[in-house]
């Protein structure tokens, strides 16, 4: 983790995933939560979207009842999106949601062999298609990645969850990292 931490400043929470995908969140106050998706940039070129998922700590870690922003990496467009069950998670503003991240100016830079995807929201959104993110909560961190067709996701080809803690100190790893 100390390399981590020598080639970004040490943000906050950490999750490594598979594929050398991993997200960093911080809390800038007690009603927003920042969060940066790095993605290798050598793969970017062949993925479709990179997404991560929120679910509550007491569901199981499908992605049914589960908050996601997804990333489309050919536009850098950063999406907010809801699943009711294990299925194809829809943008929230088509199932009466409302779009409730707001991407940072400096999102989709380049920072070394990684795109960093940045983006901020409302610990509580008062959205009932968002998982309430508030700090030290325990969630299950889903994340996937895959095609696009159309500029839309279509169904993933790698993925996976874990048990976090949303406190800025947290630092898991699903596995498979290539550090």
């Amino acid at each position: 983790m100390l390399f981590l931490c020598l080639i970004r400043i040490c943000f906050g929470g950490l999750a490594e995933f598979k594929d050398d995908i991993w997200l960093e969140w911080s809390f800038g106050d007690q009603e927003d939560v920042y969060f940066s998706l790095y993605v290798p940039s050598e793969d970017s070129q062949s993925w479709g979207w990179v997404g991560v998922g929120f679910n509550q700590f007491w569901e199981n870690k499908s992605m049914a009842k589960g908050d996601f922003v997804t990333v489309i990496l050919e536009t850098g467009e950063i999406q907010d999106r809801y699943a009711d069950y294990n299925e194809y998670p829809p943008k929230d503003v088509l199932i009466s949601g409302k779009h409730s991240i707001q991407t940072l100016s400096d999102s989709g830079e380049l920072a070394g062999n990684y795109y960093v995807y940045k983006w901020k929201r409302s610990t509580d959104t008062e959205d009932y298609k968002d998982t309430k993110l508030y700090k030290n909560s325990k969630v299950y961190l889903l994340w996937a990645r895959g095609q696009t067709i159309e500029g839309d996701i279509m169904f993933h080809n790698s993925f996976g969850a874990m048990k976090v803690v949303l406190s800025e100190d947290f630092q898991g790893s699903f596995g498979g990292s290539k550090r």
